[in-house]
């Protein structure tokens, strides 16, 4: 166990040096509460690592990519994964963590639909999540064969999470909505999958997975069939030059704006606009 109190962050880490069980033990546990921009990381374990945030917000850093977590949100490390983490500059984190592992872990975290690739869940819609895993917490200062108290809170948690995402009318269908609503609102700039992904805040390639599942077509494919219904609109019902259409769209040029254009509708931009003003 450390508690400690400094500059940057006060909280306090256990070890669990006991474990009762092959099936699923808890490896270590906290909670801290964060300066401004107090960071941890590039680091590994040879353990699965949960933290959930029970008040404020920050980032995490994983395979390249950045995840914005907040009040509500956790976020998952798999064992052997480089991985960092770092509080807000205005609104610091405050959270819990716990460390497990065992033969039954990885089954688990496919219940509640967490993996390397998807490592952000969340669970705001009452205080069980904050409860279970902040008597885990304590269960590590109680008497007795506390180890069986916080495999049993552990289990409680993840209920909670499993419950969640099968709860809802699928984890996927909220990435895609919050995805498609991104580049809606997005349409008149420059967007890459990248851009979409890290703004949902999962993985790049799961969103293209579950995206092309749902939606029957490539995250590129759709960024670029909202562009040219945008592109519609103004040529039916603006004056605008094409040229200035296509820079507003952000398309490199004129003539990949027209060709892009020609692929979707089967005719020019020219064309369209003379058919839609008739």
């Amino acid at each position: 166990m450390g508690k400690y109190i400094g500059k940057s962050c006060m909280g306090d880490t256990c070890y669990i040096h006991q474990k009762p069980s092959t099936v699923v033990a808890v490896h270590q546990c906290g909670w801290q509460a964060s300066d401004k921009l107090h960071s941890y990381g590039p680091a590994v374990w040879d353990h699965f690592l949960i933290h959930f945030v029970v008040k404020g917000k920050g980032e995490f850093f994983s395979q390249g990519n950045t995840y914005p977590v907040r009040t509500g949100q956790g976020f998952l490390i798999t064992p052997n994964q480089s991985a960092s983490y770092r509080a807000d500059a205005d609104d610091p984190w405050e959270y819990y963590w716990v460390g497990f592992n065992g033969i039954e872990a990885r089954n688990m975290l496919e219940k509640a639909d967490l993996s390397e690739e998807n490592p952000i869940f969340t669970y705001d819609k009452d205080d069980k999540v904050k409860e279970y895993l902040e008597n885990l917490y304590r269960s590590f200062h109680s008497a007795g064969y506390k180890e069986y108290a916080m495999i049993g809170y552990l289990y409680l948690f993840f209920s909670c999470i499993a419950t969640s995402k099968a709860g809802k009318p699928e984890a996927a269908e909220e990435y895609i909505k919050n995805a498609t609503e991104y580049i809606e609102n997005n349409c008149f700039h420059r967007l890459t999958v990248q851009d979409v992904a890290r703004q949902v805040g999962i993985e790049r390639s799961y969103l293209y997975r579950i995206f092309k599942e749902k939606m029957g077509c490539s995250i590129s494919t759709y960024i670029l069939n909202r562009k040219i219904d945008k592109a519609k609109a103004l040529l039916a019902e603006s004056n605008m030059q094409i040229t200035e259409i296509a820079c507003s769209l952000n398309f490199d040029s004129v003539s990949h704006f027209s060709m892009a254009f020609k692929k979707i509708t089967t005719i020019s931009p020219r064309a369209y606009r003379k058919m839609s003003q008739k």
